[in-house]
């Protein structure tokens, strides 16, 4: 008679420790913070020769960082972590004319690593005509907290 509430706290304990698995495996899959933040992004860039054809045809676009190495000029106009949304961004800047490359490098601000997994969730549902808008916030936060020099 004692051991007669036994069993169904037993099982009852057994099902509440699953069901927590479950949500807490759940939590972990979708949580940013939970997650291990690769330094690994992809940024877009496009080169010239010279910094008056830069000018020239990127003159309405204003959003980019720009680094001049090997005696080009590197115009970087996007950043992402996933690399299906840099294929994206090829896509969209190669449809306005421009010639873009990825290049791949590894940052290791983790609170930029951060804001940039936030951004690339929101670049994966939005539509053509807020792309620029996306790429001008993470290029200005890139330029904020990430060790930028020109």
């Amino acid at each position: 008679m004692k051991y007669k509430f036994l069993v169904p706290i037993v099982f009852s304990l057994i099902i509440g420790l699953l069901i927590g698995k479950v949500f807490f495996d759940n939590y972990k899959q979708n949580n940013v913070f939970a997650k291990e933040l690769s330094g690994k992004v992809y940024m877009l860039k496009v080169v010239f020769n010279s910094k008056e054809n830069m000018q020239k045809e990127f003159k309405d676009y204003k959003y980019y960082l720009l680094k001049k190495e090997n005696n080009k000029y590197n115009l970087y106009v996007g950043i992402t972590s996933n690399l299906s949304n840099a294929s994206n961004i090829e896509k969209y800047f190669n449809s306005k004319g421009y010639k873009v490359f990825i290049e791949e490098k590894t940052i290791k601000d983790k609170k930029f690593l951060s804001i940039l997994n936030e951004y690339d969730r929101i670049f994966t549902v939005i539509d053509k005509d807020n792309i620029e808008n996306i790429l001008k916030i993470v290029i200005e936060n890139y330029k904020e907290m990430v060790d930028y020099e020109t």
